[in-house]
């Protein structure tokens, strides 16, 4: 499956190379160079599972051999392994090592090595400790890296012997993102002259690769709690830089449903704003209008005349120097004198005494 890297990818490839400094990895050596012989590591498998949390499962398989009277003329055989942790993550954990004749060769892409050793072997764990920088909180603490050294002694013989060797260990926090992307990126160093093969498995079907490495693509499913889970991976050859970006198509769909209730929302108070600002304006000029100018205009105070009339008072005011009575709430009863204001109960009572209705108030009558 072949990608060609576009010019922004490399771009953002060289962001990613600034942001997250080293990379996580591994290097696999032997203490080899001797007058009597020496050992010689034939191929190297990884199978790298990420974690729902975003943690590395690695499991590597060693095969070597190590050449005719070896054994005779040398005390052990020596493996060296050398994790390599970004500078912002934490060293290793659940380390866990084996050295064993190979009977037969199985291997899984996710869980590692199936097959069956006749023999194992004990072994000498020895490490040294390298304090380098960590960066932890955007602060730069110090923190302690190892590099281990496996050694065993194997049964003498004038033979070439064959081995396997097995570690499994766990890099916390080996993915990290960049904006809307995951970025997987496995760096093997040192190791050009061996059969190399390594794999990269996503942890769910949900996750879906983007910028196809060059690699080989294949679906597998693995067990968890008695359940079947399936998943894909790539398989990588040889040494170093083996990168794989891909999204969450979960995390994908749940954020574009956030995004559009968030529209839905903005919309809905964008307009209920709009209409507030638009109608209060509109409303003080009606009121305006109906306040001060309806009396010069022959229908502007219809409808505030046919409110009063079902809502208001039902008694009248007569005016005794123009013999005209008005509704309560007729605006001329305020320009009425005292001395010329009369109360009725109602318009008949007033018609009777000889007032007339006002034309402005009462000219439904």
């Amino acid at each position: 499956m072949k990608f060609k890297i576009p010019v922004k990818l490399v771009v953002v490839l060289c962001l990613v190379v600034v942001v997250a400094g080293f990379v996580n990895g591994y290097t696999i050596s032997t203490d080899c160079c001797f007058n009597y012989g020496k050992v010689n590591i034939e191929s190297i498998k990884g199978a790298n599972f990420i974690t729902k949390s975003g943690n590395l499962d690695s499991k590597i398989w060693v095969s070597f051999n190590v050449s005719p009277n070896y054994s005779v003329n040398h005390q052990y055989v020596g493996i060296s392994f050398k994790p390599l942790e970004r500078k912002d993550n934490e060293p290793i954990t659940k380390i866990s090592i084996a050295i064993c004749d190979e009977v037969g060769f199985g291997w899984n892409y996710v869980i590692g090595f199936t097959g069956k050793c006749n023999k194992s072997y004990r072994y000498n764990l020895s490490n040294y400790t390298r304090e380098e920088n960590f960066m932890h909180e955007g602060k730069i603490e110090k923190r302690n890296y190892t590099e281990y050294m496996i050694t065993f002694v194997p049964e003498k013989t004038e033979k070439s012997q064959k081995f396997i060797f097995l570690i499994n260990y766990t890099s916390p926090n080996f993915v990290f993102k960049q904006g809307d992307y995951y970025v997987a990126w496995l760096n093997l160093l040192c190791m050009e002259d061996i059969d190399i093969e390594n794999s990269i498995i996503l942890n769910s079907q949900e996750d879906i690769p983007r910028f196809l490495p060059d690699a080989k693509y294949e679906r597998y499913f693995y067990m968890e709690n008695e359940k079947v889970f399936y998943t894909g991976g790539f398989i990588f050859e040889g040494t170093g830089n083996k990168i794989v970006w891909y999204q969450n198509e979960k995390e994908l769909e749940e954020k574009e449903i956030k995004m559009q209730e968030d529209f839905t929302n903005k919309g809905v108070w964008r307009g209920f704003w709009l209409s507030l600002i638009v109608a209060i304006p509109i409303a003080i000029l009606i009121l305006f209008v109906e306040q001060y100018l309806f009396h010069w205009s022959p229908y502007g105070d219809r409808i505030l005349v046919r409110f009063k009339k079902k809502f208001g008072s039902k008694y009248v005011v007569g005016n005794a120097n123009t013999k005209t009575y008005h509704k309560a709430e007729c605006v001329f009863v305020d320009n009425i004198e005292k001395e010329n204001r009369r109360q009725f109960e109602n318009s008949d009572s007033a018609e009777k005494e000889g007032y007339k209705p006002c034309d402005k108030c009462n000219y439904d009558n």
